[in-house]
């Protein structure tokens, strides 16, 4: 069972000809709890860019409490997603910027 979730809640480069990721949730073996509670408008909010510094998704995520601060944790929706899904290189956390992950 992984430690972290993640949702994606804003597809900057969706457009009318491109299916949007929004809702797309992960990692595969997440909690339903976990899943649940981003469901419910609550975690922490990330942003992915490309190399450019280009914003292409936003989302939410939220882990087990010892998993706070982990490279698993914060490194989750880029490894498992954004980087592999659409090129994206780095990513930030809102409010957390000591977070900030690239």
């Amino acid at each position: 069972m992984s430690t972290y979730a993640w949702m994606i809640t804003k597809d900057s480069l969706a457009d009318n000809d491109s299916e949007s990721a929004v809702g797309v949730q992960g990692p595969r073996d997440a909690s339903d709890a976990m899943i649940a509670h981003l469901e419910a408008g609550k975690g922490h909010t990330f942003r992915m860019y490309d190399g450019d510094g280009e914003l292409y998704y936003t989302g939410r995520a939220t882990w087990d409490a010892d998993a706070e601060g982990s490279e698993e944790a914060c490194y989750g929706p880029l490894g498992d997603f954004g980087g592999p899904g659409a090129g994206c290189a780095e990513i930030r956390w809102h409010g957390h910027r000591e977070w900030d992950c690239g």
